[in-house]
């Protein structure tokens, strides 16, 4: 009964386009977890989510497409595009908290070994050293403010 209750929460606060509460009544239906099965509009909410640019969305539906998670098979190329699109998205803070660094690790690690696109090693490198100076600068920042206070 504690499942359902939740289950139903879910649902009532992914209406009200709650973001975090839509992904995981997404995957609710994708992986058809306590309530009925609906890949299709699993997919939707998340892909609604990743359009209004909710970062963690293309993350968690790049990993549903890779691993064919609801019974369908693997959709590798559509999975590439999403971590793509995760790793892209550097516009918001939720972007940077919420799965841009491992969209973006996922991304490369695709094109590296050429699983659901051309395998092109040189990007890779250059996705990850976008990273890598993301990283120092937010680091570069986080030190500024600190001492500006």
């Amino acid at each position: 009964k504690n499942e359902a209750e939740a289950a139903d929460w879910y649902r009532r606060a992914a209406e009200r386009k709650e973001p975090r509460a839509m992904s995981v009544y997404a995957l609710m239906l994708i992986d058809g977890t306590v309530v009925a099965h609906d890949r299709p509009r699993g997919l939707a909410l998340l892909r609604q989510l990743a359009e209004d640019g909710y970062s963690s969305a293309d993350l968690l539906l790049g990993q549903v497409l890779e691993a064919g998670r609801g019974g369908a098979a693997p959709d590798l190329p559509g999975a590439v595009q999403q971590y793509k699109h995760g790793c892209d998205n550097t516009a918001s803070e939720d972007a940077k908290r919420n799965g841009h660094t491992e969209a973006c690790r996922r991304y490369a690690q695709m094109l590296k070994d050429g699983r659901g696109t051309d395998a092109d090693p040189d990007k890779a490198a250059e996705v990850l050293k976008k990273l890598d100076v993301e990283r120092i600068l937010d680091a570069a920042n986080d030190t500024l403010l600190k001492r500006d206070r």
